[in-house]
Parts: structure tokens; C-alpha cells; sequence
């Protein structure tokens, strides 16, 4: 069931109970009933917002000619902008609205082939932005050599922790494991017992959000 993040800021402001239960919470109560009252709806507002601008600056360079205009009409793609409104409601980050922006526009493109789209905004959902710019260094600092084709986790989460020594070398260990669950990275060995010499290969997936990412 999707939830409609405006109306829930609304019927929110319009219990007492339920707010003066929210305000009664030590410290944060009153910061958290303002979030919920009244700022929420406006930060939703102003990310739809945005994702209307970034929209509206992809299909700036589309002509008439080259749309689907029978894609346009079809459930898929009711769907699709209704999932990706959804998306940008719960995004703060330009990359991520970007992915968003990228795959309506690919998807209204003749000849349409939208066999992934799903899937893309399922990985988009579940990503945020610091994962989208993950993804972008993994993407930069591939090995060059052709014996070595994977990413080993260790030596990027030392690279990482060199850019940013504040951040600790877990964390980016951790980031690799979740790209791996979500299905945009894979072990192409057996798991080491040393969690800083497992390789990672890119998949299909993370290859196609990197190239949306640059469209």
C-alpha cells in the first residue's frame, strides 16, 4: 500500500491527541511535532518540486518524434511516474533524482524497452545518496589492468579512508556488503575469511545506473 506522505502530514496536524502525546516526548517532542505539522509537508513539497525542475530539463532535449506515445498512454507507465514521485518524495539528493529523471525519460524513448525499469527504481528506492556517490568512486577506481578485473574491498576502503580519515574503514566494508545484498555487486570467489581481501564485480545493474548517472 503506497502512502501519501502530504495527506499523513495533514491528518497528523489535525490530532491533538496524537500531538500531544508526540510533544510530550523529552527533548525532542516539540522539534518532532513541527517536522510533522507543518515542515514535513513542506520539505515533500519542495523535493517534488525539484524533481518536477530536473524532469522538466531531461525532456528539454526530447523531440516530439521520438516519444512512445502509446508507452505514454499504457499502465507501465502510469506506474512508473507514480513509483518515482514516491522516490523523489523521500529524496534530498541530486544523484538520486537524477537516476529518477534519467530512467523516465530512457523509458518514453522509442523504441521502448522497459523490461528493467522496475527493478531500476527498486535499487534507486533503496539507495541513498552517500551509496549513489559510493557507487561513482567504486566506478572511477576500477583496476586497469585487465589480470585484474575485481575490486578488492580492502584496498578500497583504504583508498576511502585516505580521501576521508574521520570515516572509518568498516563503514566502507559495510557499503560494499550493501551493494552486494541489494544485487549491484558480486563475490566472484569463495567468501574469504578475511573480510579485506573479498573481490567485488560490478553487475549489470550497477553498470546501467552508472550510465543513466551520466546522461
Amino acid at each position: 500500500m503506497k502512502i501519501d506522505l502530504n495527506k499523513a502530514c495533514e491528518k497528523y496536524s489535525e490530532r491533538f491527541a496524537l500531538r500531544g502525546a508526540i510533544c510530550a516526548i523529552p527533548y525532542v517532542g516539540g522539534a518532532i511535532d513541527f517536522i510533522l505539522a507543518t515542515r514535513g509537508s513542506s520539505i515533500i513539497q519542495n523535493r517534488i518540486q525539484t524533481y518536477i525542475e530536473v524532469l522538466t530539463n531531461q525532456f528539454n532535449d526530447l523531440s516530439e518524434g521520438v516519444i512512445s506515445k502509446e508507452y505514454l498512454d499504457s499502465e507501465e507507465f502510469f506506474d512508473l511516474i507514480i513509483k518515482s514521485f514516491e522516490i523523489a518524495s523521500k529524496t534530498r539528493g541530486s544523484n538520486k533524482l537524477k537516476l529518477l529523471s534519467s530512467i523516465v525519460k530512457r523509458s518514453v524513448v522509442k523504441p521502448v524497452n522497459n523490461n528493467m525499469n522496475e527493478d531500476l527504481l527498486y535499487f534507486i528506492d533503496n539507495l541513498n545518496e552517500n551509496d549513489v556517490i559510493f557507487m561513482m568512486f567504486l566506478n572511477c577506481n576500477k583496476p586497469n589492468s585487465p589480470k585484474e578485473k575485481s575490486l578488492v574491498s580492502g584496498y578500497i576502503a583504504s583508498k576511502l579512508h585516505e580521501i576521508n580519515p574521520q570515516e572509518s574503514q568498516e563503514v566502507y566494508l559495510f557499503n560494499l556488503m550493501k551493494l552486494e545484498k541489494l544485487g549491484l555487486l558480486h563475490r566472484n570467489s569463495r567468501i574469504s575469511a578475511n573480510m579485506e581481501n573479498i573481490p567485488y564485480n560490478t553487475t549489470r545493474y550497477f553498470q546501467i545506473l552508472l550510465q543513466y548517472l551520466k546522461n
